[in-house]
């Protein structure tokens, strides 16, 4: 199937949407407030597959290809925009800039998420290695400014090409999760550091972790793991009935990495297999989530025992907190995520 075979596929199915400044380079000399002209003030810009930008109010629903709008909370016009595409049956994927605020990007997603859309987070480097979003979407733009439709078209299918992509989408699965321990990390190192030079200090710090903490915090952490790894809320393992908090929602392309392994043909699929098998090994589950050892394993123990400390203060132990290396099981887990993820490469 040629380019523009899937061209033809990809504009009666999807729309991008691109959050951003535009204040962000396009080429090595030009930024995007330089390309939109006489549209720079608008806060909502299209550009359409005959190759130009327009404002919003001259835009026919089936001919947009591109929305870009401002790095700011969305507007009533965008959402109605949205559902106009949404009522055509088409799919909205929206890249969101990492480095956006959170209460500005919250509002962002939960727009997108009401318009049954999907939802990618970039930087705004102009490399196609380290930030592919905004390696095609400045390359769209630049096209759609010279009115080149051709380059438009190819960019704009390579662009949804990285966007639908097994390895972009492990990326972000990876991201999430390697986030969801990070303050744990953060924290454990910070208290092994103090503890080695304060002890009485590093009781105060243990609490200082502890306080505000919501109950089961740390076991969540692992319900959730085996969310994004098996898109499952079925992890029994954990005798004190945590859920998730995630939902597929939650999963990019609502895909965990099992529904990715699935995808893939036979033989990258069982090599692929073979290290999720390894990597639930680490965090001591089974695929078919049952523990077969009497043995409790000890992250699960360790993790129960953090949740111990913050529902009573009597059970604080600096011993308890840093007798398990967790740093060296953290950096383990991203290795063995980054295995995962050579094989999709």
């Amino acid at each position: 199937m040629s380019e523009y075979e899937h061209l033809e596929e990809y504009i009666n199915k999807y729309v991008i949407l691109i959050f951003t400044d535009y204040g962000y380079p396009v080429t090595q000399g030009k930024l995007l407030f330089e390309l939109l002209g006489g549209l720079r003030e608008k806060e909502l810009v299209i550009i359409t597959k005959q190759g130009n930008f327009i404002e919003v109010d001259k835009a026919d629903v089936n001919e947009i290809f591109t929305i870009i709008y401002k790095e700011k909370i969305p507007s009533k016009q965008l959402e109605e925009m949205l559902k106009q595409i949404d009522k055509v049956g088409k799919i909205i994927l929206a890249c969101i800039h990492n480095a956006t605020p959170e209460v500005i990007k919250d509002k962002q997603k939960e727009l997108i998420f009401k318009v049954n859309g999907m939802v990618k987070e970039y930087i705004h480097e102009l490399n196609e290695v380290q930030s592919p979003e905004w390696f095609y979407f400045s390359k769209i733009c630049i096209a759609a400014s010279k009115g080149e439709k051709d380059d438009l078209k190819r960019n704009f299918v390579k662009l949804i090409k990285w966007l639908l992509s097994p390895i972009k989408i492990f990326s972000l699965i990876k991201h999430r999760i390697m986030t969801s321990f990070l303050d744990l990390d953060i924290d454990w190192q910070g208290l092994k550091e103090i503890n080695e030079k304060d002890k009485e200090n590093a009781k105060k710090y243990l609490n200082v972790i502890l306080e505000k903490k919501s109950e089961n915090y740390y076991c969540q952490k692992l319900v959730n793991l085996w969310f994004y790894l098996t898109g499952k809320n079925d992890l029994n393992i954990i005798d004190n009935n945590v859920t998730t908090s995630l939902s597929k929602k939650d999963l990019p392309y609502e895909k965990s990495i099992l529904d990715l392994i699935n995808e893939l043909t036979n033989e990258i699929k069982e090599n692929l297999e073979k290290k999720l098998q390894t990597l639930l090994k680490h965090v001591e589950l089974e695929i078919e989530n049952k523990n077969k050892s009497e043995k409790v394993p000890y992250i699960i123990d360790y993790l129960k025992n953090l949740d111990k400390m913050i529902k009573d203060e009597k059970e604080r132990d600096i011993n308890k907190f840093l007798n398990f290396n967790f740093h060296e099981w953290y950096l383990k887990l991203g290795d063995l995520l980054e295995e995962l993820k050579s094989f999709l490469e």
